[in-house]
This record gives C-alpha cells, structure tokens and sequence, in this order.
C-alpha cells in the first residue's frame, strides 16, 4: 500500500498515512501549499494467482488527505515522474516514452503524446523538472552509432513545453547510460543523475543553458538516481553501491 509522511519544517516527519487502493507510489510535487500530486501503481490480481498486473494511477493529496486513486490515460507505463509548470498544469513522464498534461483536478488535458522506442531517436525516461510555466525538461534515452553498425544508449535530456509537447531529445554525453533524474532551475541550465553509465561509477551532467559543460564521476558510487539542486551544478544526488546506499554532495558546499 501507499503511503504519504508530512514532514515538519523542523525536520521532524509526521505519521505516515496510508493510500487506499495505491500498492506503490514513484513520485509527488506540490504545486501549491495545499494540494499535492503522487504517481504510482495500483495492482490486480489475476485469474491464476499468485499472477497479477500493476496499472499507473495517480492521487491527489488535499491539505496532507489523500483522496482516491485515479487512472492513466490507457496504455501509459510505469508514470514515474511528475512536476507542474504553473499551479493548475501537470506534466507526467512514462517510462517507455509517454509525457501527458493534466490540471489540477486530476483531469486530463485533450493531448497526450507517445514517443517510440526506436535506434536513432529516443524517448524520455523518468523524470521531469519545471523551472517556469512554460519550458519543463524531462530526462531521455538518446541513441547513437556505433562503429559495429549498432546503436550504444546514452544520457540525453528533452524540452517539453507546458503542453507536453517535446523537441528531439539532446545528447549530453557518447558514453553508455540514461538519465535516471533531472533537476532545472532557470532556463537551460540543469543537472541530471545518470544511471547505467560505463566505466563504474556515479555520474552527474551539468548543463548551462543548453550545454554541457561538465561530466563529473563519483568513483565510491555505482549509479545515481535522483538528485535535487539548490544551485547550478549544486546538488544532493542519491544512488547505491551493489551493498549499500551512496549520498553525495555535488558541487560547492553552501556557505
């Protein structure tokens, strides 16, 4: 089952209130002090259990009170990213390449837009960052060739505009991996986590205003997965060694 915890503005975390009817929850941004929203699975078992299927569903949280779970959009996979450009508009990233809009009701805008998996393109991943009411980026899988006639995945990124529309995807690096997490905040200018990158090791991609600039490995990390910035190139990234858990503070430390 779900579940939400409040946190204090001490730090102090609050009891954790269970999500009726969600089995598993991916994501949440709050777009205003009142009313968050979370992306996550519901499950259904199967005629021939112990078989069963998990089906994308979000919930909106009123003043810390979740309501009910409600479904995606028909064949949207694994929803496990989401933030809001503006107080009343949502974008949801799919893994397996879907981003769609939704207001903040929980209904769904007229658009919704697939993206397919294909060698020479890409597709976003899973997750996505609005640094202002009109631009989000989301974190992408690009492709490119390789000298065997192959295509090798690497870490890209993608513009999505407030109506979840997105330009081709951005190659950030030629090295294997994908962008597992995104952190924007102003303009072109943001930070992914990087997941499944060769050699070993954690990686972070700076980019300023639409360049990277720097590609920074953490040799004590294996792969990161999320990550939250408080600056450019400023960030808090989380990810695990094959054993334990990595935290890693990547940039300046703030004074």
């Amino acid at each position: 089952m779900g579940a939400v915890v409040e946190v204090g503005r001490d730090g102090t975390p609050g009891v954790g209130r269970a999500v009726e009817g969600m089995t598993e929850l991916f994501a949440v941004t709050c777009p205003s002090a009142e009313t968050c929203i979370a992306t996550g699975n519901v499950q259904s078992n199967l005629p021939n259990w112990p078989y069963y299927q998990l089906t994308p569903a979000f919930v909106v949280i009123s003043n810390g009170v979740p309501g009910p779970p409600q479904d995606f959009p028909r064949g949207t996979r694994q929803a496990v990213g989401i933030d809001c450009p503006t107080a009343t508009r949502c974008l949801v990233v799919g893994r397996s390449g879907f981003i769609v809009p939704m207001n903040l009701a929980g209904r769904w805008l007229p658009s919704g837009h697939r993206y397919s998996i294909s060698p020479g393109s890409g597709y976003p991943t899973d997750k996505i960052s609005c640094p202002s009411s009109t631009t989000c980026y989301a974190t992408a899988a690009g492709f490119i060739p390789t000298p065997e006639g192959a295509y090798l995945m690497v870490p890209a990124m993608m513009a999505v505009s407030a109506d979840g529309v997105a330009v081709p995807v951005q190659v950030l690096s030629h090295e294997r991996g994908y962008s597992a997490d995104i952190s924007c905040l102003f303009g072109r200018t943001c930070t992914l986590a990087v997941e499944g990158h060769d050699p070993v090791g954690g990686v972070v991609i700076d980019v300023f205003r639409g360049t990277p600039v720097a590609v920074t490995r953490y040799a004590n990390s294996a792969w990161f997965y999320a990550l939250s910035c408080v600056a450019p190139a400023t960030c808090g990234v989380v990810g695990n060694m094959p054993t334990y858990a990595v935290f890693a503070w990547h940039g300046p430390v703030p004074a």
